[in-house]
C-alpha cells in the first residue's frame, strides 16, 4: 500500500476506513464517496417513492415525520447518540459538530422531552470529571435513569480510552443529592433540569474491549453488551458483557465457536432490543458496513440461555422487503436527530 493511500487526515466519521493491522497508528482513512454507507441508503431511498394508494397497502410502515422542537436545540451534528431514558425523555451526547471539513467533537448532553418537545443542554459548570469529546462511540440506557457510553473517536487520528462513563439522572450536579423520585422533582416548581445528571467514570477490572469507534452498546437486565465495531486490529464481530450489579465489575468476552452461524465483523451497524412477540428479550442488530466497505443488509438475533450461553440467530427474511423497511427507519431516525 503506498504512502499516498495511508493518508489519515479524518475528513468524515461516517467515511473513516477498517483499521487493519498493517495500519496500527493511522486508524482514519477517508474513502471513496461512492461507498460511503449513509449515502447508498440515502441514494436507494430516493427511489422507493410511493403513491398514497400504495401507502394504504403497507400496514406496517413507518412514514417519516420532521418533529418540531423548541429550547436549547443542539447544533448540527453526526456520530452522535441518542438513547431513551425514560417514556418521555431522550439523552443526546457528544458526536462530531459542523461539516465533514471543518467540525469539532463534542461531549455535550442534551435533554429531549417528548411531550413539550423542548431541548434542553445539561450544565457542566459544577462538573468536576467529564468524558473525552467524541463521536462514534457507543451508548445505551438503562431503567434507572442513567446512560452508559464506550469508546469512540476523538478527532483526527485518535481514538477515545478503553473507558466506560456513566451519566446518572438520579443526582443534581450543584449539590449532588440522590432525586428520588423523578416525577416529584418534575411536579416541583423549582426543578432546574439543567441540573440534572453527574458524569461518573467507571472502575472495570481485567480485559476488555479495547479502543474501538462503530461499536454498539445495550442493556439487557443486568448486562450491558457491546458489539462489534473498529479497534486496532481490525473490525471486529466480537461480543462483550458486563454484569452491572456486581460490586467489582470486569468485562466477559463471549466466545464464539468457529463452526457456529454469527454475524462478519462490521462498525456502525445499529441494535436494538426487541419487547414484542417471539424474539421479545433478544438482542437485534441491523446492516453496518463490513471490511470491504460495502453497506450491510442483515438482521441477527443474539439471546441468551437458561444455562447462561449465548449464541446468534439469523433472521429468516425477505432481503428486497427487509431492506427497503429498513432504510425508511434508518431515514426517520436520522430526521429525528
Amino acid at each position: 500500500m503506498s504512502n499516498k493511500n495511508h493518508h489519515s487526515t479524518m475528513n468524515n466519521l461516517q467515511n473513516q476506513k477498517p483499521i487493519n493491522s498493517q495500519n496500527q497508528n493511522i486508524p482514519f482513512q477517508t474513502l471513496n464517496p461512492q461507498n460511503n454507507p449513509i449515502q447508498q441508503l440515502q441514494k436507494q431511498n430516493q427511489t422507493m417513492t410511493m403513491n398514497p394508494q400504495d401507502l394504504k397497502k403497507k400496514q406496517n410502515i413507518i412514514i417519516p415525520n420532521i418533529v418540531e422542537t423548541n429550547g436549547n436545540k443542539p447544533l448540527p451534528r453526526y456520530g452522535h447518540s441518542l438513547v431513551s431514558i425514560s417514556s418521555v425523555k431522550l439523552i443526546l451526547f457528544g458526536g462530531a459538530v459542523g461539516d465533514i471539513k471543518n467540525y469539532k467533537c463534542s461531549n455535550e448532553v442534551f435533554i429531549y422531552n417528548l411531550m413539550t418537545k423542548i431541548w434542553i443542554k445539561v450544565n457542566y459548570s459544577n462538573m468536576e470529571i467529564l468524558p473525552k469529546e467524541r463521536a462514534a462511540h457507543a451508548a445505551t440506557s438503562t431503567n434507572n435513569n442513567q446512560m452508559f457510553i464506550h469508546g469512540g473517536s476523538i478527532g483526527g487520528s485518535g481514538l477515545a480510552e478503553d473507558e466506560l462513563w456513566l451519566f446518572d439522572m438520579n443526582i443534581t450536579n450543584n449539590n449532588n443529592n440522590n432525586q428520588n423520585n423523578e416525577n416529584n422533582d418534575h411536579n416541583n416548581n423549582n426543578f432546574n433540569e439543567e441540573q440534572i445528571g453527574k458524569w461518573k467514570l467507571i472502575k472495570v477490572t481485567g480485559p476488555s474491549p479495547g479502543k474501538r469507534y462503530g461499536h454498539t452498546l445495550n442493556n439487557i437486565q443486568q448486562y450491558l453488551i457491546l458489539i462489534g465495531g473498529n479497534s486496532i486490529s481490525g473490525l471486529s464481530n466480537d461480543i462483550w458483557i458486563i454484569d452491572i450489579t456486581q460490586k467489582e465489575l470486569n468485562w466477559q468476552k463471549i466466545e464464539q465457536e468457529n463452526n457456529e452461524k454469527i454475524p462478519c465483523p462490521r462498525l456502525y451497524h445499529t441494535s436494538i432490543i426487541c419487547n414484542k412477540g417471539t424474539a421479545k428479550g433478544m438482542l437485534i442488530i441491523f446492516g453496518g458496513r463490513d471490511s470491504k466497505e460495502n453497506a450491510l443488509n442483515d438482521i441477527w438475533g443474539l439471546r441468551r440461555h437458561r444455562n447462561g450461553k449465548w449464541d446468534w440467530i439469523k433472521a429468516p427474511i425477505n432481503n428486497n422487503h427487509i431492506m427497503k423497511s429498513c432504510i425508511i427507519t434508518h431515514v426517520f431516525f436520522m430526521i429525528l436527530l
